[in-house]
């Protein structure tokens, strides 16, 4: 681990999120985002630091592989979301992460994609609410 890398931290409980790790094994970690009250948001890091998907060894790629699959079940199973994207991005933080959004039923096709998270009429939740749907999320997770 790193002292300054702010995904290590994650990893190690020093960062408050909500809900706290929601599905961890040797290779991703899942939690949801810090800062986003979205409820069908989730995200997926590489334990080990790396910024590109090339640089993925084979084991990892297939851990990722599963976990979204799996993230995105749970999307659909306890958010009722009728679409899941899954956004890679590795520019600010030294660790492969995936944005794992659901699309809610009736969502306008202006928002569909990367904006996804932008629809005013999206369902949002408070801190509390956030942390009732992690332990959902948490088990749909464990049990897929």
């Amino acid at each position: 681990m790193a002292d300054d890398c702010f995904i290590c931290r994650k990893h190690q409980g020093q960062i408050k999120i909500p809900g706290g790790l929601l599905f961890e094994d040797e290779w991703v970690v899942v939690s949801r985002p810090a800062n986003i009250n979205y409820l069908a948001y989730l995200m997926l890091d590489t334990r080990r630091h790396v910024w590109e998907l090339a640089d993925l060894t084979t084991i990892e790629s297939e851990a990722i592989g599963r976990t979204v699959s799996r993230m995105a079940r749970a999307l659909r199973d306890v958010c009722g979301v009728v679409h899941v994207y899954s956004f890679f991005l590795a520019d600010a933080v030294p660790h492969a992460h995936f944005h794992v959004v659901g699309r809610y039923p009736g969502t306008p096709g202006e928002f569909w994609g990367r904006s996804v998270t932008d629809w005013p009429g999206a369902p949002r939740a408070t801190l509390t609410e956030l942390e009732a749907l992690a332990g959902r999320l948490r088990h749909a997770l464990a049990h897929p």
